[in-house]
C-alpha cells in the first residue's frame, strides 16, 4: 500500500468514525428555492456564511447552488476523497474525468463534506479574511488525527480557497510511527455578484 493510499484509506476511516451535523429540517430540492444574497462583490463573505451553513445544517439542496453539475474534477480528486474507504473502487478510477453527478452529490456529501472540515469552518473569522485575505482555524482533534482549516482570498483572481491539512502518524513497525500529512484544497471562483462556485478539488500529500 503507497504512502498517498495510507492516507486516503486512513483520512476515509477518521471519516467514518464521526457522524455529520444534523438538523429535524428536511428539503426537498425540486420544490425548494432559494435566494442567495449577491449585490456586489463583498456579498462574497456572505454567500461564503451561507455555504457555510448550509454544510452545519446538512441541507445539500442549498449547498447544490454552490457547485454545478456535472463536476468535472481534473485528476479525479473528488472521486478519490468520495471512495476514500473503497480501495477497489479507488483502484478502478482511471485518468479520465470521471463526471460526478448530482446524485453523486447527494450520496458523498459527508465523505466530500466531512465533519471535521465543518468544525474547523466553523471557526473561521469570514471579518479577517475579507479584510486580510486569510483567516484559519485553531486546531482540532479526532482519534489520532489534527485537522486545521486555512482560508486564503485572491482579491487579483477572484478566487477563495479552503485548505483542511491533516496530520496523522503512521505505524511502520511495532514500535515506530512515521508522522503523515495531507491537505484537502476546495477551490472556489468568486463572480462579479458576489457568489461562490466550486470550481475543483485538489489532494496534496
Amino acid at each position: 500500500m503507497t504512502k498517498l493510499t495510507q492516507i486516503f484509506f486512513l483520512f476515509g476511516l477518521t471519516f467514518s468514525l464521526t457522524t455529520f451535523a444534523q438538523t429535524n429540517l428536511k428539503l426537498d430540492s425540486s420544490k425548494t428555492t432559494f435566494s442567495l444574497k449577491q449585490k456586489d462583490t463583498s456579498y462574497w463573505v456572505e454567500n461564503l456564511r451561507q455555504f457555510r451553513d448550509a454544510l452545519y445544517k446538512n441541507d445539500k439542496a442549498k449547498a447544490k447552488q454552490f457547485i454545478d453539475f456535472p463536476f468535472k474534477n481534473e485528476g479525479n480528486e473528488i472521486w478519490y476523497i468520495a471512495y476514500s474507504d473503497n480501495q477497489k473502487a479507488i483502484n478502478n478510477l482511471s485518468q479520465d474525468v470521471k463526471p460526478f453527478t448530482e446524485n453523486d452529490f447527494d450520496k458523498y456529501f459527508d465523505k466530500i463534506f466531512p465533519t471535521q472540515l465543518v468544525k474547523c469552518f466553523l471557526k473561521i473569522k469570514t471579518d479577517v479574511l475579507y479584510r486580510t485575505g486569510k483567516s484559519e482555524s485553531p486546531e482540532i482533534k479526532d482519534s489520532s488525527t489534527t485537522y486545521k482549516l486555512y482560508t486564503t482570498y485572491d482579491k487579483a483572481n477572484k478566487t477563495l480557497e479552503l485548505n483542511l491539512a491533516t496530520k496523522t502518524p503512521y505505524k511502520i513497525s511495532d514500535t515506530e510511527y512515521e508522522p503523515g500529512e495531507s491537505n484537502f484544497i476546495y477551490q472556489f471562483v468568486i463572480f462579479k455578484n458576489g457568489h461562490l462556485k466550486l470550481k475543483r478539488i485538489l489532494i496534496a500529500g
